[in-house]
């Protein structure tokens, strides 16, 4: 973690990778999905240089998805998928060369494997993220 001068003091900037990316973050508040995270994308009004921060360390700033973006860990995220949905289908997530693969999965009754929900992306995070998001379309569908 770095730290930096800014306008109001110390800033420490944080590593992109432990989180997730600007464009998976937006697609969170795209699908109205609000997640409480210590960290977030700010883009200062002077600016075009999206950056990540502790979110404690720009509370209080402009609180637009314009110029702060909630950015969820890999933790984060998963806390707010369900372990199970429908019948026995459990939460999985493996490697598939470069790429995580996540969705639920399940031993069907002739021992086949069985997927829903699945979502590949280089970033672990991005994936689940876009897992929440499945999860969520298909709540409101029932």
């Amino acid at each position: 973690m770095n730290e930096k001068l800014n306008g109001r003091g110390k800033v420490r900037e944080m590593n992109e990778l432990n989180y997730a990316s600007l464009e998976a973050s937006k697609r969170l508040v795209d699908a109205g999905i609000v997640l409480e995270t210590e960290t977030s994308f700010y883009n200062s009004l002077h600016s075009k240089d999206w950056k990540l921060y502790r979110t404690e360390d720009i509370s209080g700033i402009n609180n637009d998805p314009l110029y702060k973006v909630h950015a969820p860990s890999m933790a984060e995220v998963w806390r707010e998928l369900p372990s199970y949905i429908g019948d026995d289908f459990y939460l999985d997530i493996s490697k598939d060369d470069t790429q995580t693969v996540c969705g639920y999965s399940k031993i069907d009754g002739f021992d086949r494997y069985v997927s829903k929900g699945n979502q590949r992306n280089d970033n672990p995070t991005d994936a689940l993220i876009d897992l929440l998001i499945w999860v969520r379309k298909e709540e409101i569908k029932r």
